[in-house]
């Protein structure tokens, strides 16, 4: 009988017998998606307290400008495309 030697997340290093994919269950993948959103949230948190006036603003209209298109049924791919650039934008400019 071999002894695993590390589990990192779903891979499992087994002495003098490789690596093994760990057996995955729905409980495995809804413990991902729970872990993703938190890391999501984090990540959002920690963006929006480094935003300026000026992105607020940008981030702002395109919020509008989505909320619009969606209420009419039209969301456009130009909407998000303002939005995508507006956080671009801001991701450039920090430090």
């Amino acid at each position: 009988m071999t002894r695993s030697d590390t589990i990192h997340g779903g891979i499992r290093a087994v002495i003098r017998a490789g690596t093994r994919v760990r057996e995955v269950n729905a409980g495995f993948i809804e413990a991902l998606f729970e872990m993703r959103g938190v890391m999501e949230s984090l990540a959002a948190r920690r963006a929006a307290e480094r935003l300026s006036e000026a992105h607020l603003g940008a981030l702002s209209e395109c919020g509008a400008e989505f909320e619009e298109q969606a209420t009419r049924g039209q969301i456009v791919v130009t909407a998000k495309a303002a939005l995508l650039r507006a956080m671009r934008d801001h991701t450039a400019s920090l430090p």
